[in-house]
């Protein structure tokens, strides 16, 4: 586990963060770098560094006093540029640190919490990993590190769209298992939430805040951002998820468009149709549903109430999804029409249990 000094100061400094921070992750294209979070991030491990010294540092008086009065400059200063020259004066000081065979915990913290103050997330990134191989089972370590890539993927405009994915993977990873070791974890629980509803994956969001929400006192800040956060995704959600009526049968649908056809001079009103067929069936499907291309991509719910025939998706285990966008404007297929591939899925009983499944149309 990591030292009391680095729990201390990771644990406030990334509550802060998300208090501060709140709904403006949502926008990975947002920049992070306002002095109050700077001040908030870095306030709190400065003062951690003064309660535990001399005992918790190693390096030397020399060095732990040069940088506590370099913290506390930063705390005192009353300009962004007197603030940025207290953040390079904290990152020279500490970079030679890395150097060292064994550098100490609390200085790879401050020099990671350093870099994200700088915006230089990828530092931060390569800084959190070091952490990581020492504390592969600690929470907050693979939590912050995902943290770490999840502003790192804001910075970088130029990524395509499989390093998108890749790197989107691994901080799923991380949170995941950041959550298998300690599944209440406010902090991965909030992150998850937050990529979630980057991915347009409202239900689980919900899902996840809700979790994180009751970590939180009811008049906390934290409280006050997830309850946000909620009430944003809500407002997401298809309509039929809103509704009070239970479902009992469910399919959750991510429909899509290949880059070559979102980019396409086709009308805005040309209709897509969404349905569910019985194995085996190629007449009515079981349920449908109706959308327009400029609603694409979206999340399309399928459930009992969208039944076409006397069956409905209640009396099947699995049946095989599709969307077409008809061009032809006729909700028979014709000549013409596109198509994404047909998917044999599983119909869930809860729209928070139901697995999203994901029709791109693109022939």
């Amino acid at each position: 586990m990591l030292t009391s000094i680095l729990i201390f100061g990771l644990g406030c400094s990334l509550l802060l963060l998300l208090a501060n921070g709140g709904l403006a992750l949502f926008n990975r294209n947002q920049q992070s770098s306002s002095w109050l979070i700077i001040i908030s991030i870095l306030l709190i491990p400065s003062l951690a560094l003064f309660l535990y010294l001399p005992q918790g540092l190693s390096l030397g008086a020399g060095f732990d006093l040069r940088l506590l009065s370099q913290l506390n400059s930063l705390e005192s200063a009353q300009t962004d540029q007197q603030r940025q020259s207290s953040l390079r004066s904290i990152e020279s000081q500490l970079v030679p640190v890395l150097n060292q065979k064994e550098p100490p915990d609390q200085y790879l913290q401050l020099l990671a919490e350093t870099y994200s103050s700088l915006n230089r997330h990828a530092a931060a990134v390569d800084v959190y990993q070091r952490l990581a191989q020492r504390y592969p089972s600690d929470p907050m370590t693979l939590t912050l590190l995902a943290q770490a890539m999840y502003l790192t993927i804001g910075n970088q405009t130029a990524m395509n769209p499989d390093q998108l994915a890749y790197s989107g993977q691994q901080m799923s990873d991380l949170l995941d298992r950041a959550l298998s070791i300690e599944p209440a974890f406010a902090l991965a629980l909030s992150l998850s939430g937050m990529q979630s509803f980057q991915q347009q994956d409202y239900g689980q969001a919900i899902e996840f805040w809700t979790k994180a929400l009751i970590q939180y006192g009811s008049d906390s800040t934290e409280t006050v951002s997830l309850k946000k956060g909620i009430q944003l995704a809500r407002s997401k959600l298809p309509p039929l998820a809103s509704q009070s009526e239970p479902i009992n049968a469910v399919i959750r649908l991510q429909v899509s468009l290949s880059a070559e056809l979102a980019s396409s001079q086709i009308p805005s009103t040309t209709p897509v149709f969404i349905f569910a067929r019985a194995k085996g069936e190629a007449s009515i499907p079981l349920a449908a549903k109706k959308i327009s291309y400029g609603d694409l991509p979206a999340e399309v719910l399928l459930t009992e109430q969208d039944k076409m025939t006397a069956s409905s998706l209640l009396d099947h285990q699995q049946v095989f999804v599709a969307a077409r966008l008809a061009l032809s404007g006729q909700a028979l297929a014709k000549t013409g029409d596109l198509q994404s591939q047909t998917l044999a899925v599983t119909v869930s009983h809860s729209i928070a249990s139901a697995p999203i499944y994901r029709l791109i149309i693109d022939y």
